[in-house]
């Protein structure tokens, strides 16, 4: 066997159908093309191999391949390619070349002697010296099931091959037309890449204003910002001076609305045909309280305070009337002083009945049934 730096023969009889795949196709080629005497000879004898098939395949020839290169080829064709990409790019020119060797070869077996007329024709050695043909005894027509001289394993595998031919072929017609619309989807993808390239243009351009636009903003801001820095002295202490004279003139307001409130009130009573005034004074707890307490003949109490002190959160001052007659002490509701004044007023004539006098106490939120707090101002009512 033909050896060249590692390689048998079965790679040159691969190589001659252009099965062969990378590197050792290219190895093959490089040493071809140095003019390698080793590659042109095994080169030769692939030649003569598969050209001996289809020539002497009719004839009954004993010229086969070894199983190895057997199995190798048959792998080649298996369907378990990687892609359709590969089968495009890389194999369609070594498998149509093989399946023509092939087909030819089966066709000549298909025909038998019969139908072939066999010349005369030299055949270089391929690997043992070749036999003269046999004389071809008379055979009857060969059946449509089986074929003289192809066993039935060869018939199948022949019959699977044509069949990845087809398959091949439309694969190819496949590819062709995915190929077409990727092309054209690309052209679509990139007139859609300049479209937004050139929208990106453009919006890089008002961008680029705006952020000018922006940076005038900000420089006029700070600018403002610079000369409102330190605004007039005499100008703030202007705007605090009213400030508090319109708060002095608020409270003066509000003073001037209670006093015209109580200037009615007391127009009110001084109305009433019967008026009587009850002066309660402070106790131990509130000695400095005052009270007036205007009682009109129509049952209606006008209590006036002064100097109350101030409660805490959740406590209230609360009047009550004390009578000669049961029951003796009566509520005449709660009330809270605001700056130790307070105003008060009942209109209840039914607790006026038989009263005798008057108390403030200091009670709960709300009030008590009956005082239970410190008591801050008494006064007696005379008749």
């Amino acid at each position: 066997m033909n050896q060249c730096e590692g390689l048998d023969q079965e790679i040159y009889d691969l190589y001659v159908l252009d099965l062969l795949e990378s590197p050792l196709s290219q190895l093959v080629k490089m040493h071809l093309e140095s003019g390698c005497p080793a590659c042109q000879k095994g080169m030769g004898q692939g030649l003569n191999l598969w050209t001996g098939m289809a020539i002497s395949a009719a004839q009954a020839s004993d010229v086969r391949p070894s199983a190895a290169l057997k199995r190798r080829i048959m792998r080649s064709v298996e369907p378990a390619r990687a892609s359709w990409v590969e089968w495009f790019l890389m194999r369609e020119t070594w498998a149509a070349a093989a399946m023509a060797v092939v087909i030819s070869g089966a066709t000549v077996w298909f025909h038998g002697p019969s139908g072939v007329t066999n010349p005369a024709i030299p055949v270089q050695t391929v690997q043992s010296q070749p036999q003269p043909a046999p004389p071809v005894p008379e055979a009857p027509a060969p059946s449509p099931i089986a074929t003289p001289g192809i066993s039935t394993e060869d018939q199948v595998q022949l019959a699977a091959l044509k069949a990845k031919l087809a398959n091949l072929e439309r694969d190819l017609s496949a590819s062709a037309t995915l190929a077409g619309e990727s092309e054209t989807a690309l052209r679509s993808e990139r007139d859609r890449m300049r479209s937004l390239e050139a929208e990106l243009g453009r919006q890089k351009t008002t961008l680029e204003a705006a952020l000018q636009q922006r940076q005038q903003l900000e420089a006029d801001f700070r600018r403002v910002q610079a000369q409102t820095a330190q605004p007039d002295k005499t100008a703030i202490q202007r705007v605090q001076f009213l400030e508090e004279e319109n708060g002095r003139l608020r409270k003066d307001l509000t003073v001037l609305r209670q006093r015209a409130e109580q200037g009615l009130q007391l127009a009110a009573f001084l109305g009433s045909p019967e008026i009587r005034l009850v002066k309660l004074k402070g106790t131990e707890a509130a000695d400095k309280a005052t009270a007036q307490v205007l009682i009109s003949g129509r049952g209606k109490i006008l209590l006036f305070t002064g100097d109350l002190p101030a409660l805490p959160a959740g406590r209230e001052y609360q009047l009550w009337i004390i009578r000669s007659r049961g029951p003796a002490i009566v509520s005449a509701g709660v009330f809270r002083a605001s700056d130790g004044k307070a105003e008060f007023q009942v209109a209840n004539a039914s607790l006026l009945e038989s009263l005798t006098s008057l108390a403030v106490t200091e009670e709960p939120a709300g009030g008590s049934t009956r005082p239970t707090g410190h008591k801050v101002l008494i006064g007696v009512a005379r008749s």
